[in-house]
């Protein structure tokens, strides 16, 4: 199955008053200088969302940040790695590419029907300015939703919540072995203490 990304919810309008409004930040400064030349001259802007997957060696850095993530939590599966890129254009021709938008955007990448499961937990993790971040993921109609206002490099993860039963169990199963040492540890103080007496 193929992973998709598509900007999911907010309309064109509403897409295209977060690129404005993220053009005044200075990540965006060389961007908007170019953008307020091309308005000048009279050109049309437009703005484009594009994405696509990359591979481990295409993500580069990021990909080790994803790596070390991973490692870390122990429990999370790398599905497949998303780079989101705004690009504003002035009559068809790159400006640019916008590092961070006015306010979040909702989007979504498709999930892979054969990994849907009960207990599958699907989480997107970004990383921006070097800082890996999982970011709050809700699974609708297949897709890992999410929202964002910057745009680097997206990771679709999961793992699989334990069942009650195993918690249950692993519980119960420290009571007892907890229990027991405490008896153990009981029984050698009360054989010393008689053997002091």
């Amino acid at each position: 199955a193929s992973i998709e990304a598509a900007v999911f919810g907010e309309g064109a309008e509403d897409f295209d008053d977060a690129v404005t409004a993220g053009l005044n930040k200075p990540a965006n400064s060389e961007l908007k200088a170019a953008v307020d030349a091309a308005v000048a001259a009279g050109k049309e802007i437009t703005t484009h969302i594009v994405s696509g997957k990359l591979t481990a060696e295409e993500a580069g850095d990021d990909n080790t940040k994803l790596d070390a993530y991973i490692t870390e939590n122990g429990k999370a599966v790398l599905v497949q790695i998303v780079d989101f890129t705004v690009v504003v254009k002035a009559d068809g021709e790159a400006l640019g590419e916008v590092a961070e938008l006015g306010e979040a955007v909702t989007l979504k990448i498709e999930i892979p029907a054969d990994l849907i499961q009960n207990r599958r937990v699907f989480k997107v993790v970004r990383v921006h300015g070097g800082v890996v971040e999982e970011l709050e993921t809700e699974v609708v109609d297949g897709y890992a939703v999410f929202s964002s206002d910057s745009f680097s490099t997206y990771a679709l993860t999961y793992y699989d919540k334990m069942p009650v039963i195993a918690i249950i169990g692993i519980i119960v199963g420290a009571v007892v072995v907890a229990g027991a040492i405490g008896f153990v540890v009981f029984r050698a103080v009360k054989g010393k203490k008689k053997e002091e007496a």
